[in-house]
């Protein structure tokens, strides 16, 4: 069974993906920010990370960046469980202007895979699976 983590802030979207992706069989949990991801990860292990772009990482912090500074803190951060190494990250954005860009920046710093919101639960199943 995949184990998945969803960093995402809006709750309605997080619960609609982690119910597709309950459906598609896969064992999900929900984090709301970026610190709260952060802690989740230095406990469980997990498969795949779905994060949203345009969470904050702490409170106070520039909700742009949440997201990327997740990516960067997974990737870079030496101090973190070994497994680490081997999370799958997909990245989602939906910020008008600046999704795409917000992607491309993701994909540069480590994302496996970036989608364009808004996303379907099955998107981000296809995403995982081929990331797997």
């Amino acid at each position: 069974m995949i184990k998945v983590l969803i960093m995402e802030d809006d709750a309605d979207q997080a619960i609609t993906l982690s119910a597709a992706l309950k459906d598609g069989g896969c064992k999900v949990e929900i984090a709301y920010s970026g610190s709260e991801a952060w802690m989740l990860l230095q406990r469980e292990r997990y498969d795949v990370l779905v994060t949203d772009m345009q969470v904050a990482s702490a409170p106070g912090s520039d909700r742009s960046e949440g997201g990327l500074a997740l990516i960067i803190r997974i990737r870079g951060d030496k101090t973190g469980p070994d497994w680490l190494d081997t999370i799958k990250i997909i990245a989602i954005s939906g910020y008008q202007d600046y999704g795409q860009e917000r992607l491309d920046r993701a994909n540069i710093f480590g994302a496996d895979r970036s989608l364009l919101k808004p996303v379907t639960g099955l998107q981000v199943m296809k995403a995982i699976n081929e990331v797997r």
